[in-house]
């Protein structure tokens, strides 16, 4: 065979093998590129699109329903606590809710009691807290008014109301007994006043 065939064979061998691992690796590099996605027809993503939307606006529509639709029943209870702050005392007082209290929801209660924290609130009980710049209802003053023996509420030191004027006339009284009351007998508690009221009256 001529030597210039050789040749010739030679390099169409190589222009060929180079052809062909070319073209393999072009391929190679194209096809990782192209991966198939996952085809989802159309009518699933709509299904999908419509039943997320949907749930979500349930979610939401039930939650604005708890908040709007939380209302007192007629037989919640109703817990108001005061901190009174002249004599550092707490009072919780647990009531039946009155009548015009029923199906009130938390922000009616915000609006008619708009100097009271809310401390909870559900269908069966509702708690308000306020701090008072007072006396608790347990302190008293025993004085003279009109020639009797007389009890007032002291709600402060500046300030006291009358609660009830006794039958106990005080003329009868040791002078220093009535030298006090002058000045004022303070008591605390409803046990003491009794107690004292009745040392007064015998």
């Amino acid at each position: 065979m001529p030597r210039y065939i050789k040749y010739f064979l030679t390099v169409a061998v190589f222009v060929l093998g180079i052809s062909i691992g070319t073209y393999l690796g072009i391929e190679k590099e194209i096809k990782p590129k192209n991966i198939e996605k996952e085809i989802i027809p159309v009518q699933d993503v709509v299904i999908r699109n419509v039943q997320g939307n949907s749930n979500e606006s349930s979610s939401a529509e039930i939650i604005e329903t708890i908040v709007e639709e939380t209302k007192l029943s007629p037989y919640a209870k109703m817990i108001i606590e005061k901190k009174y702050n002249r004599c550092g005392h707490t009072t919780v007082d647990v009531q039946n809710i009155p009548l015009e209290l029923v199906n009130m929801t938390e922000i009616d209660i915000m609006q008619k009691y708009p100097d009271w924290e809310i401390r909870s609130f559900s269908s069966n009980e509702v708690s308000l807290f306020r701090e008072i710049e007072a006396n608790c209802n347990d302190h008293f003053v025993l004085k003279e008014k009109d020639g009797f023996l007389a009890v007032y509420n002291n709600i402060s030191e500046d300030i006291q109301s009358l609660k009830e004027i006794t039958d106990i006339a005080v003329a009868n009284l040791p002078s220093g007994d009535l030298e006090t009351l002058q000045e004022g007998i303070p008591v605390y508690g409803k046990d003491a006043l009794a107690n004292l009221i009745e040392d007064f009256s015998t």
